[in-house]
């Protein structure tokens, strides 16, 4: 009884609020789609014609099943309100569509509108309309509407607003207090003055345009508290970045690929929830904020790389981080490298390349399980790499970059052999993340340095690996041979130590690297021949052995023949094709292999050269010889030297008895 009265209570107050929306809705029964709103859709449908051009991936034209005789709830991409009928959201995104949205069109009829999503269609020469503020905010939640445009033809007419975004006579412009607006690669020219007033946003992406000039003061002081996702990247904005509106909401903050300056604002490590932050390619400089290795135990990726930092890394990496992916890379970082990060148990990738880093190579890396890509180059590494101290050291490794360094020794085959990951040939290319719940709303996410790309979908991470394995330890002091067992790394693609003083000769077994794309071993001290095995690896399309004191002729067959002598300058004593100088008779013919051999041997050739001239000048000279011998023992009997000869040559030899050897 109480239940009932509850529901009769909610009916009666929502009466006599809407009375109009209450009397339509006695009478709506199966067909809850009002009149003017399905003639607004058939009208705005009418507007544009379908093009497989504009269009993504599983697009399909969604309004060519809206019949002006069915319900237009039912429609493909209309979302209508379960008690009113009112069409409250249209998804028309990847829709095939082709055309010009009018200032005039009756998608601005649609008064009770919320969500609106317009992305991945060629709307050529639009123009963001003023009368998107007719689109009033639904009054029974309260909730801001969303408007998506994202990705409508970049490659013809811009997707333009009409300027100015403001009115200049002092009479306001109605916008709607958005929620979730997506803009992104519309070449929007100018930030959107209409975020102003702005109170309810909590998704703004306006990436991959052409904003020129600084960040509005008024959004920079604004606050978001429902603001989680945040992403400007991709634009020509200027200034600092001091007063960002980072709420304690904020899960992604992308501002990267502008010209920000100034120094990272200790504001940042406000919000407890991030769990992206990029800022990487502007001309931030200063101290990285220490706080910045601890803030968020939600913190996934942090990419500061491509900047102006200088001073140490953060040492308060802290127990239970669940950092993944660190890019501190192309900055101007000093010092040595912070114990703390062995305590960030689920990274995977450590980027610290083309920094001022100078510390002995962190052999203690090796404890981090998850670790895939490590990128050391052109720091000031010194010193011997060093034996390894757990008993799988580095075992999902797959890219190691420790090039232009200092270091020094010989390669460690301990730690090679225990290079896992780079022993299959298989490799796990996608790896699903969950990140965590919600509707979905298309982010994309890229990692400059290493080609990492991200999709979020229903604010889930897909990471796809580029499928890499990659060694370089090129300009640095390594000395000795180089290590056998790095032919047993199968799935290796990319192998480069020069600039070494490696010697002794190339491994043989390099030439079990069936998957090796590039093999680099130039400006080094080795001898002996090249191995004939390499030209087994049938996938090499870069080799380079120049600088080295290699001998011999170069091996034939297969692709090698297509490399230049440019893969072999600087060793003086190697002959043979590319090389002008001939190896004459000192080049050995190739051994032929068994499948070789057997098509080498052909029953035609072989009498082509046995040809019958030769048969009768045999079975002549035989038989004159047959003649004159049996005349002569016809005549003279049995010649006692002719039966010695025959006897002897019949006689059972045996081996001198020191010559017996007697097994036990």
């Amino acid at each position: 009884m109480k239940r009932q009265i509850t529901v009769f209570s909610a009916l009666l107050f929502f009466f006599l609020l809407h009375p109009q929306e209450a009397i339509c809705f006695t009478f709506l029964g199966d067909h809850l789609c009002r009149h003017d709103d399905a003639l607004a859709l058939l009208q705005f449908k009418e507007m544009f014609s379908i093009s497989t051009y504009a269009s993504c991936d599983h697009s399909y034209p969604k309004t060519t099943r809206w019949k002006a005789d069915t319900d237009c709830c039912n429609w493909d991409g209309v979302t209508c309100h379960n008690v009113t009928g009112r069409v409250i959201g249209l998804d028309l995104s990847c829709g095939q569509l082709q055309g010009v949205i009018h200032r005039n069109s009756t998608l601005f009829h649609l008064f009770h509108l919320r969500r609106l999503n317009l992305a991945f269609n060629d709307f050529t020469g639009s123009r963001i309309s003023h009368r998107f503020g007719s689109l009033k905010a639904n009054h029974f939640n309260g909730v801001g509407q969303d408007l998506f445009v994202d990705f409508n033809q970049l490659q013809k007419n811009p997707l333009q607003t009409e300027a100015p975004w403001h009115t200049t006579n002092n009479v306001s412009i109605s916008y709607p207090d958005f929620a979730y607006l997506g803009l992104s690669s519309c070449q929007i020219k100018e930030f959107p003055e209409f975020l102003r007033n702005s109170e309810s946003l909590v998704f703004l992406d306006l990436s991959n345009n052409t904003i020129l000039g600084e960040i509005p003061s008024w959004f920079m002081s604004k606050t978001f508290d429902k603001l989680f996702y945040l992403n400007l990247s991709h634009n020509f904005l200027t200034s600092t970045i001091d007063q960002l509106p980072v709420a304690s909401s904020m899960v992604y903050l992308d501002v990267s690929s502008n010209s920000l300056q100034g120094q990272i604002p200790s504001s940042i490590c406000d919000s407890n929830n991030l769990g992206i932050l990029d800022l990487s390619n502007n001309n931030l400089s200063d101290l990285i904020p220490q706080c910045l290795g601890n803030f968020s135990q939600n913190l996934d990726i942090m990419d500061l790389g491509n900047n102006r930092l200088f001073g140490t890394m953060p040492t308060t990496f802290s127990k239970g981080s669940s950092l993944r992916f660190l890019m501190l890379n192309d900055n101007q970082l000093q010092g040595p490298l912070p114990q703390s990060l062995a305590h960030c148990k689920d990274l995977e990738l450590l980027d610290l390349g083309n920094n001022k880093i100078d510390d002995k190579f962190p052999i203690w890396l090796e404890i981090l399980s998850n670790l895939e890509v490590l990128v050391l180059k052109s720091n000031q590494f010194h010193g011997t790499i060093g034996s390894c101290q757990t008993k799988s050291p580095f075992p999902r490794l797959r890219i190691i970059d420790a090039s232009h360094n200092e270091l020094t020794g010989s390669l460690p085959e301990d730690i090679i052999s225990n290079f896992n990951a780079m022993k299959s040939s298989k490799h796990q290319q996608k790896e699903l993340v969950q990140y965590m719940t919600g509707e979905s709303f298309g982010v994309y996410y890229y990692i400059h340095s290493v080609g990492l790309f991200i999709k979020g979908a229903e604010y889930s991470l897909e990471r796809v690996l580029i499928a890499q394995t990659v060694i370089d330890f090129s300009g640095n002091r390594f000395e000795g041979q180089i290590p056998e067992i790095i032919g047993f790394l199968h799935s290796l693609q990319t192998l480069t130590l020069s600039l070494n003083n490696f010697s002794g000769g190339i491994p043989r077994a390099l030439g079990n690297l069936s998957m090796l794309e590039s093999l680099d071993l130039s400006w080094n001290q080795l001898e002996g021949t090249i191995p004939r095995e390499l030209v087994n690896l049938d996938f090499l399309g870069f080799l380079n052995l120049s600088e080295n004191h290699l001998v011999g002729p170069i091996p034939r067959g297969r692709h090698f023949d297509t490399f230049g002598d440019d893969s072999y300058r600087g060793n003086l004593d190697l002959c043979g094709f590319p090389l002008t100088k001939d190896c004459g008779d000192t080049e050995a013919p190739p051994p032929a292999t068994p499948w070789e051999a057997e098509e080498q041997y052909d029953d035609s050739e072989f009498f082509d050269g046995f040809t019958w001239k030769a048969v009768l000048l045999g079975y002549g000279c035989g038989l004159v010889l047959g003649l004159v011998m049996g005349g002569l023992i016809f005549l003279t009997g049995k010649p006692r030297w002719f039966v010695l000869i025959v006897e002897e040559s019949f006689k059972p030899r045996r081996r001198p008895r020191k010559w017996i050897h007697i097994r036990t």
